[in-house]
C-alpha cells in the first residue's frame, strides 16, 4: 500500500469542504484515512431526510450514496491538497454488485471503506464496504463510476 507522495492535509478531514453536494446531501462526516487506491469515511446514519421512512427505516440506497460520497470526498481531499482549481466530476453509474447484510437504523455510526478495484478508460470499478461500530460488515459491494481524468482514488 502506498502513502500519497504529495505534502497532505492532516486526517480527519471534515468532509464538507471536500464533497460538491449541498449541506443537505453530504451523508459523511469525515474522511478517515486515504492511500492512493483506499479511502475510509465516517457517517452516523441521519434521524430524518430523504433515506428515512418515518424516522426508524432506512432505505438502502443510502448505504449506496455512503460509497459513492466517500468516493467523491477522497477525490476531493485530493484535488485540495494538489491545488487542482478545476472542479473535477464524477458519477456512479452502477451497481455491479451490492449484498445487504445487516439494516441500519437512524443514530448508527458507521465506517465506510472503498478501494479501487479496475480502471477503463474514464469508469472506475471501487469495491465498496460498510461497516457498524463493532466492525460488523453491514453492506458490501461494487459500483461502477465514470470521473473525468486525472482522479488519484
Amino acid at each position: 500500500m502506498e502513502i500519497i507522495k504529495y505534502k497532505a492535509e492532516r486526517l480527519p478531514v471534515k468532509a464538507k469542504g471536500l464533497l460538491p453536494h449541498g449541506p443537505s446531501m453530504i451523508f459523511v462526516d469525515e474522511l478517515i484515512e486515504k492511500t492512493d487506491d483506499k479511502a475510509t469515511v465516517s457517517a452516523i446514519v441521519p434521524r430524518d431526510g430523504i433515506f428515512v421512512e418515518d424516522g426508524a427505516r432506512v432505505h438502502c440506497e443510502y448505504l449506496v450514496e455512503l460509497m459513492a460520497q466517500a468516493i467523491a470526498a477522497a477525490d476531493g481531499y485530493d484535488a485540495r491538497n494538489k491545488s487542482e482549481q478545476k472542479e473535477r466530476i464524477g458519477f456512479v453509474v452502477g451497481v455491479e454488485s451490492m449484498h445487504f447484510l445487516k439494516d441500519v437504523h437512524p443514530g448508527d455510526p458507521l465506517t465506510v471503506k472503498v478501494s479501487k478495484q479496475t480502471e477503463v478508460s474514464n469508469v472506475t470499478f471501487f469495491a465498496g464496504q460498510i461497516l457498524d461500530a463493532d466492525d460488523n460488515t453491514i453492506v458490501y459491494g461494487t459500483l461502477k463510476v465514470w470521473r473525468s481524468k486525472n482522479f488519484s482514488v
